[in-house]
């Protein structure tokens, strides 16, 4: 698995044969960065169920300012960590647990994301 556009572009991710997750296919992350491409730029986002994080990464590599990734499994916390370490990225945030209570959480916040 790969990034496939922006700042990141070819840098492959960890985490695609991992048992139990169903990575984003290449050609669906181009479509959708494609549709949303100019609402990325200093965006923050959420990868509600990051999985691997490709789509979260996706997202910063063309431009996002923030990336919340979310997942309930440990492995794959341990997997994005580490694409987020060989990235060198600083400006993705990693929160272990069941998304609704991140959706809650951040409903208190009072927190908005593009």
């Amino acid at each position: 698995m790969r990034i496939i556009s922006g700042k990141y572009k070819g840098r492959k991710l960890k985490g695609y044969n991992v048992v139990g997750t169903r990575p984003t296919m290449d050609k669906v992350k181009e479509s959708v960065i494609n549709i949303i491409r100019t609402n990325i730029d200093k965006s923050i986002c959420l990868d509600l169920f990051a999985g691997s994080g490709s789509i979260g990464f996706e997202l910063l590599s063309n431009g996002a300012s923030k990336c919340y990734l979310v997942d309930k499994s440990k492995v794959m916390i341990n997997i994005i960590k580490e694409n987020i370490y060989n990235l060198s990225i600083d400006n993705a945030f990693v929160l272990h647990g069941d998304y609704y209570k991140y959706l809650l959480y951040f409903k208190d916040m009072n927190y908005k994301f593009d």
